[in-house]
């Protein structure tokens, strides 16, 4: 089942009419009419108060998560003015829920995404199984680009570095 569907399946997207046509728009096809009904629920959802905020953001990204195409919902304009700044008040004011420093890392591909998981990690601890995953899934890939000319005698990385990744690696696993 994908992304989509199963968004359209939840209650809470029932209860928020602007999003729910936004999402029968996008499945139609329609992209006009999914960005205008998208603009209206981002605008909708700034009224909201922080804990219903709070409530819609931690369903909609716990749904994301392991979706390879949670980018049909992810788009820009929610993710920076909706989706980020509740995110950046939820760590502001409940900092040891590490929730938010986890979406953070997984959603917003920047560069101190990485932080923002090994915050989770630290807080969350062996909970954290998708920050945990993602952070081996970069230190591996970073290795294998070291390596990746090795059939050319071409060896891109650092042998210190990679050694010290190597065993960020090792740790988290």
């Amino acid at each position: 089942m994908s992304l989509l569907d199963k968004l359209l399946q939840e209650p809470a997207v029932s209860e928020v009419p602007r999003l729910h046509s936004a999402l029968l728009a996008k499945e139609r096809g329609l992209r006009k009419a999914w960005l205008l009904h998208m603009e209206e629920f981002i605008e909708e959802a700034d009224t909201w108060y922080f804990e219903r905020q709070r409530t819609f953001v931690s369903g909609s990204l716990t749904t994301c998560e392991g979706e390879t195409d949670a980018s049909v919902l992810l788009i820009h304009p929610l993710k920076e003015r909706f989706l980020k700044p509740i995110l950046n008040q939820w760590m502001k004011e409940l900092p040891d829920d590490v929730r938010a420093d986890c979406w953070y890392g997984l959603f917003f591909n920047e560069d101190d995404r990485f932080i923002y998981l090994q915050e989770a990690i630290i807080g969350g601890g062996r909970r954290e199984k998708l920050a945990i995953e993602t952070m081996i899934d970069h230190h591996l890939y970073g290795l294998w680009y070291s390596f990746h000319h090795l059939d050319e005698d071409l060896y891109l990385g650092e042998i210190e570095e990679d050694a010290a990744t190597l065993t960020e690696a090792w740790l988290l696993i």
